[in-house]
């Protein structure tokens, strides 16, 4: 990458969990990523199905434990929380002994899988 793109302090790498793996995650860390974020969006089985997203709960700890056993130090995740009564479930949150955590409000966009006729 430095090759590629010159030497950076930070490289960041977004992904969803589906698509770590430890050995993604390895070769992510030997490719010069410094800061993996993540798109976990919930931990509630069924609404990540609602969301239509393609990883379920187990598998946004493994991923989290890959990341972790690969050497990433710096993981953000991004989790919605708003769309649903009962909102974020915490005790996942702290779990995953995050060093920061940022909360941001779901916001709905017009045309979009959210705002279908489908999903109302």
């Amino acid at each position: 990458m430095e090759r590629l793109f010159g030497r950076a302090d930070e490289l960041t790498l977004e992904c969803n969990p589906e698509h770590v793996t430890l050995e993604r995650a390895q070769n992510w860390r030997a490719c010069g990523v410094t800061r993996v974020s993540m798109g976990i969006q919930s931990f509630d089985a069924e609404m990540l199905l609602y969301l239509g997203r393609g990883h379920t709960p187990d598998d946004a700890k493994r991923a989290m434990s890959d990341l972790r056993q690969a050497g990433s130090d710096e993981v953000s995740i991004d989790l919605i929380f708003g769309g649903t009564p009962e909102g974020v479930d915490s005790q996942n949150v702290w779990d995953l002994d995050l060093q920061f955590l940022q909360e941001t409000a779901v916001s709905f966009h017009i045309q979009t899988r959210l705002t279908s006729p489908r999903f109302r």
